[in-house]
Formats: C-alpha cells, structure tokens, sequence
C-alpha cells in the first residue's frame, strides 16, 4: 500500500476563530496571532521539507484552525488492510481526498451532533488489536462507541474475524479532551495514563485489563 510520510497544507489563516472558544482548555479566543511571523515560520518549514513531503493540498476551501492532529484523521484497522473509518469533523472532504489518492478504503462512520467522532485520536489498540480502550466526554460520547463496536461487529464479521473487545471509559477532565491527550501506550499491552483524566472506578477496569499504569 502507499504511504504517506508528510502532508502539507497550504494555509490559509493562522486566525483563532471565535466558535473554539471552550473547545479545550488552552485555546484563547483573544488572542491576536502576527500573521507574518507564522508565515514565515510555515514557509521555512515547507522548504525545509520540500523533498519529503508525499502529499499537498494547495488552496483549502475554507479557514482551517488546525488540521495537523494527524490521529483525528481517521481509525485504521488491526487485521484489515488498506481500510480507514473516517471521522465525523469538518475537514472530512479534505481527508477524503487524501485517502483516494492512496487507493485505501474508506468506510463513513455514523455520526451526528449527539455522536461525534474523531478517530485514533479516541481509541488506543493493545494486544495486537484484540482490545482497545476508548474514551468520551469531551469530544465523542457513550453513543459514539456504541455506534463504533456495532460498526466492528458488522465490519469484522464480514471479513471473518472475531471484533475487538472495548473498554469504554469517561474522561474527567476537559484539561485531557481526548483519549491521546491523556494515555500514551508504549507497548502492545502497556500504557502510561494521567490519572487525573479518570476517575477511580476507570482506573481500576483499566488495570484489570491487564494496561500498565504509573
């Protein structure tokens, strides 16, 4: 399959628009961005990896804050090759495009207002993508999961496999607004959480699925 190694996104603003406010934490809706001192930046670094970069779109359609987090762009699949579950979010045409050009699969996730989705970014594989742990609260839901082991269940029975088992636990803190803001797994079955994004009772189904925790 073809991979890509960097993708680049011409700008088209560095603004902080007004409907992020409270989207996490650290965005500041007030603040005022020196538009030519973060273009400068952009520029240095596009020539800088101009020989690297695999992928790029030129003249984004719309004012993109920050279309970078490379994990909310999709779920890949253990087992399933060439097969990504899009997101529900707003750069969905863009990201559509990207995984035509590489010839993979895509599958549209069935999300909604009440059930959003933003990929990797929401769900850790372990034990060789028998299990995952998915976490909700700030930016997916319960039902967003309830929709993703249906959407499993269906996918992997097509292909004639048992689906993962999920572990499906709240986040606490807006301060940890995704699953990867506040886990980082560095093994197949280990894991290092903040364990100020979940409360007791998680940390406890966490541990006795076998997840290493400091």
């Amino acid at each position: 399959m073809s991979r890509i190694t960097r993708v680049l996104i011409k700008p088209n603003t560095f603004n902080i628009f007004k409907y992020q406010k409270n989207q996490n934490p650290y965005i500041d809706i007030n603040h005022q961005v020196t538009l030519n001192k973060v273009m400068k930046q952009h520029n240095n670094l596009e020539e800088t990896l101009s020989n690297k970069i695999s992928f790029k779109i030129d003249n984004p359609k719309f004012n993109l804050p920050d279309i970078v987090f490379a994990a909310n762009g999709g779920l890949s699949l253990p087992g399933i090759p060439n097969t990504i579950i899009l997101p529900w979010k707003e750069e969905l045409e863009y990201l559509k495009n990207i995984y035509e050009s590489l010839k993979l699969k895509t599958i549209q996730f069935p999300g909604s207002d009440s059930a959003p989705f933003e990929g990797q970014a929401e769900l850790k594989w372990f034990k060789n993508g028998t299990k995952a742990i998915c976490g909700y609260g700030h930016r997916s839901t319960q039902k967003t999961f309830y929709l993703i082991q249906n959407l499993f269940n269906k996918i992997y029975k097509q292909h004639h496999l048992l689906p993962p088992e999920l572990l499906i636990v709240p986040l606490e803190s807006p301060e940890y607004y995704h699953l990867d803001v506040a886990m980082l797994e560095f093994h197949d079955s280990k894991c290092i959480v903040h364990k100020e994004a979940f409360n007791y009772e998680s940390i406890n189904k966490i541990k006795k699925f076998n997840w290493y925790i400091r």
